[in-house]
């Protein structure tokens, strides 16, 4: 098996996590997600680490996932079901192995940080994702750092900066605390002033830490591998959040904008976060969704 990414610049290494970057992957030729591939996938992996979601996805970009159960389908039938509509799948954790049995992400992320020496991830959580032609994703933000590995279909994802009007602080701080889920206020004209990248399989695309972004399908379905890696650069961001979240809702003040918090200011935010998590200083419950469909029963519209 040769590289899983074939070509790497100094243009590459120049934008990697500070702007938006596309570039060719070569999990393809591991032939590890042909239709038959999936669906034995689909049948081993542990029915608690399977989310199966449609997004409604209303015009002002507000979103409401309606979350529901396999039904004992088989693997080629979950399949059926998924190119159907609008259902996708997210298999967390996702161990995908080569026929020597190396962790196909791990590989992956070893020849990333070889290419790029400043990225250490502690950290790295791979979902595969199999989602419907007409699948969308809305407009949101993660706490880790993300490459999204396309493999199969097109799909069309517009990133956007990680600052100003795109991400407010208030914003990232309910996610943070976990008062929301990840997505965030979206306005329609910011898409003039996002990067746009229309993916074919064999193309992977990364992006700096809490760019919010959207995604969809282009009426095909798609397999892609969304790999969450976590490094300390995210982390004390997710920590400053976390802090100035509790900062504004429980004691009244208006902290200082992430934007014009250095390294050493993110970190001791951190720091304080961890105290605020032992305190229990708050207490916001994780989001949670009530199953509302049977795939075994069929394919809501």
């Amino acid at each position: 098996m040769g590289s899983l990414i074939p070509a790497w610049t100094e243009a590459d290494r120049s934008q990697f996590m500070n702007q938006p970057l596309a570039f060719r992957h070569g999990l393809l030729d591991t032939g590890l997600f042909t239709d038959e591939a999936l669906a034995r996938l689909l049948e081993t992996h542990p029915d608690h680490l399977t989310d199966v979601n449609i997004n409604d996805i209303h015009d002002d970009g507000t979103c409401r996932i309606r979350t529901g159960t396999r039904g004992g389908l088989s693997g080629d039938r979950l399949l059926e079901r998924v190119r159907e509509g609008r259902l996708w799948m997210n298999l967390r954790y996702a161990d995908i192995r080569d026929c020597d049995g190396y962790n196909l992400v791990d590989r992956f992320f070893g020849e990333l940080a070889g290419h790029n020496p400043g990225l250490r991830p502690f950290g790295v959580y791979p979902n595969l994702l199999i989602s419907a032609p007409q699948a969308r994703v809305p407009y949101h933000a993660d706490t880790p750092g993300v490459v999204l590995i396309h493999l199969v279909g097109r799909k069309r994802i517009w990133i956007y900066p990680n600052s100003g009007k795109f991400l407010r602080d208030e914003a990232m701080e309910r996610v943070a605390l976990r008062e929301t889920t990840e997505d965030l206020p979206y306005d329609p004209a910011w898409d003039a002033e996002a990067a746009c990248f229309d993916l074919e399989p064999g193309q992977a695309v990364v992006w700096p830490y809490n760019a919010p972004h959207r995604v969809d399908n282009q009426g095909t379905f798609n397999v892609s591998l969304s790999c969450e890696f976590m490094t300390w650069e995210a982390r004390l961001r997710h920590g400053a959040y976390y802090t100035n979240g509790t900062l504004r809702r429980r004691f009244g003040l208006s902290p200082k904008p992430l934007a014009e918090t250095g390294p050493v200011g993110q970190a001791a935010r951190w720091a304080l976060s961890t105290v605020f998590k032992k305190l229990k200083v708050n207490r916001a419950a994780e989001a949670r969704f009530e199953t509302e469909f049977n795939v075994a029963q069929g394919t809501p519209v």
